[in-house]
């Protein structure tokens, strides 16, 4: 019995082009994923302006003032220390030299 001879294709396949076709696929892969990571991260910051801009925090503006305080006047603070003008304080760091 005579052997059939195969019936395919003779061309090799264009190795060129395929590898053309997948660099620029993940390229394409990962420009997207670059453009979304940044898109999130702007959003991210507007939201995160926005509650800055529409909450104050009552906590925080009364520590400052506290602080602001301490720092420019004389007397004893919550916990019972001692506090003078940091201009002062500075003064008789420089005298103690």
């Amino acid at each position: 019995m005579p052997l059939e001879k195969a019936k395919h294709e003779n061309r090799d396949m264009n190795v060129g082009v395929l590898v053309t076709i997948v660099i620029a696929g993940v390229m394409l892969i990962l420009i997207i994923f670059v453009g979304m990571i940044a898109w999130i991260q702007t959003e991210i910051g507007y939201i995160r302006q926005e509650r800055v801009v529409e909450v104050p925090n009552e906590v925080l503006e009364s520590l400052r003032s506290e602080q602001l305080a301490n720092i420019t006047t004389t007397g004893k603070d919550a916990q019972g220390n001692d506090h003078i003008p940091i201009d002062v304080a500075m003064k008789l760091v420089v005298d103690r030299k």
